[in-house]
């Protein structure tokens, strides 16, 4: 795949786009900068483990009733705001969607025409809306001690190298600090911060979650190069180098970063079409793709030919090689990675052995990543319209599906749909719409969105 290709799939210094990327594209893509560009694949914005958010409750009876936020019925919002002098348009893709925090009374949502927006678990109601100018709905990195983490973008208009990493208050939504990190890299909360790349993108920089103040700083170098990218996985800092001067030779390097001083440990080499999904079992889990070329337009139906299981003490790499080749975008939920296909096809994997456990066609085109529902034992999935879609965990079998929203709006092609969990009720993002659904009545859902308080 040649350098411009990539460049053009990340947008350049714009990161709008967090599809999911190997790293010989994200290689060749911090190539063709002096500075540096962005490595990015669908995972809670960056290189960072998915947000596998389950259901807080377990129920063993056959007809369990799902835990539910107080008040709660069913709702749906729109996450749309025209912005003042400007109207809103559709931009580059982006991953929407929201977030919980340790509470299920509210959600976190991006939206077109603001950063972020608390909404009610229970009612849809939008409580407060922070920032007034942003185009991109963008998912919130995560919720920690009442606070809520966004990147906020500079002027669409100019061409930047930097961008503000922003705590806004879950109560007020006011913002508490403020940070300049690099544009190209998604920042992550670790187990002991945010972990971000600097602003001249040559430093892994970790940030306090609390102050916005700098923890630490570490040389963004290996032995592979000094093309860097940040990676959160099993709640652990690490980071990913590689060559930027010849980007489609030798390995990519994977570091360790110390979370109280920020230390990096080389730990060895990976090959250059290696995913980063997360960790199972306290050791960082990556997707080896079988080509260096791309075989889909978009990236989101590429073959897979091993999972690499990596130590994070001594550096071992483990493969488990993929039988039948499955196809798609992997995330890793609990012990098992789901390949889901553009078409709907959804393929499950044993994160620990690799070997197929079951293979579902849904006929559902454009699923979401799944969450997992730990009362009903379900993968919960979303389209990009809206249609909601259970499997059960253990065999694949589908347990229901709804019929998409009415009206969605006009950038549900646009955006790569989500779905989450506020204590049992399911809560999807299409389009520009939020909803919720219980999961034991699915089909009820709201004739008209919520508005605004």
């Amino acid at each position: 795949m040649p350098a411009t290709t990539a460049a053009t799939r990340s947008g350049g210094r714009r990161p709008r786009r967090r599809t999911r990327t190997a790293l010989i594209a994200a290689a060749a893509t911090l190539a063709v900068t002096a500075t540096g560009m962005y490595v990015a694949y669908q995972l809670s914005n960056g290189l960072n483990d998915k947000d596998t958010s389950t259901s807080d409750t377990s129920d063993t009876s056959a007809t369990p009733t799902p835990a539910l936020p107080t008040g709660w019925q069913p709702w749906q919002a729109n996450l749309t705001q025209p912005v003042k002098d400007s109207p809103v348009t559709n931009v580059d893709t982006v991953e929407s969607g929201c977030v919980t925090g340790g509470s299920a009374s509210a959600l976190y949502c991006a939206g077109t025409g603001f950063t972020v927006a608390r909404v009610a678990a229970a009612t849809g109601d939008v409580e407060w809306r922070f920032g007034s100018t942003s185009q991109a709905a963008e998912r919130p990195l995560g919720v920690r001690d009442g606070l809520v983490y966004v990147h906020v973008q500079p002027n669409e208009d100019s061409v930047y190298s930097t961008q503000q990493l922003v705590a806004v208050d879950t109560d007020t939504g006011k913002r508490s600090w403020t940070t300049t990190v690099d544009a190209g890299y998604p920042a992550a909360l670790f187990n002991g911060g945010l972990l971000a790349m600097s602003n001249e993108g040559t430093e892994f920089v970790a940030v306090d979650a609390k102050t916005g103040k700098d923890l630490w700083r570490t040389p963004a170098k290996s032995s592979a190069g000094t093309a860097c990218a940040p990676a959160v996985l099993g709640g652990a800092p690490y980071g990913i180098c590689v060559n930027a001067d010849d980007p489609f030779k030798g390995d990519a390097a994977l570091l360790r970063l110390d979370p109280a001083k920020g230390t990096a440990r080389e730990l060895g080499g990976l090959p250059l079409t290696a995913e980063p999904l997360g960790a199972v079992g306290g050791q960082p889990l990556f997707a080896e793709r079988q080509s260096t070329d791309t075989e889909s337009d978009d990236g989101r139906d590429e073959p897979y030919k091993n999972l690499l299981r990596v130590n994070p003490t001594t550096g071992t790499v483990t493969r488990l090689p993929l039988k039948g080749t499955p196809r798609g975008t992997p995330t890793v939920v609990g012990g098992a990675v789901y390949f889901v296909r553009p078409d709907g096809t959804v393929i499950a994997v044993s994160a620990s052995k690799g070997t197929q456990l079951w293979k579902q066609s849904t006929q559902i085109e454009n699923l979401s990543a799944p969450v997992l529902s730990k009362k009903y034992d379900d993968l919960y999935f979303v389209n990009r319209y809206g249609r909601l879609l259970a499997l059960d965990r253990e065999s694949g079998t589908e347990q229901w599906n709804t019929d998409k929203l009415n009206d969605p709006g006009s950038s549900a092609e646009a955006r790569l749909p989500s779905v989450t969990l506020a204590k049992d009720a399911v809560v999807g993002v299409a389009g520009d719409m939020a909803f919720s659904v219980r999961p034991d009545a699915p089909e009820a859902r709201p004739s008209a969105p919520a508005t605004a308080s």
